[in-house]
């Protein structure tokens, strides 16, 4: 039968361990939350680029938003990760 504190302690001992093998530096994390954002500013110049229709409401060239939105979920991604890597 595993007790309450028994189960505690291990997940407090693999939290560390985990902790230890992380092992990357707070210049590290900053330089991701730096890319998600470029990746980001990229992506809205990229949809910038694309000409809109008559009525201003469409985006006349699919290439443009599919490289915009693909830019944005590496953006996306990004943040992300650094989110869980500030949280640990």
């Amino acid at each position: 039968m595993v007790f309450y504190k028994d189960l505690q302690k291990n997940v407090e001992e693999d939290y560390n361990i985990g902790m230890e093998n992380l092992k990357i530096n707070p210049e590290e994390i900053e330089k991701i939350k730096e890319e998600a954002i470029k990746l980001y500013e990229n992506a809205k110049e990229t949809l910038n680029k694309s000409p809109l229709d008559d009525e201003g409401k469409y985006y006349e060239e699919i290439k443009y938003v599919q490289e915009a939105y693909g830019a944005l979920w590496l953006s996306i991604l990004k943040a992300l990760y650094y989110s869980l890597l500030n949280i640990w």
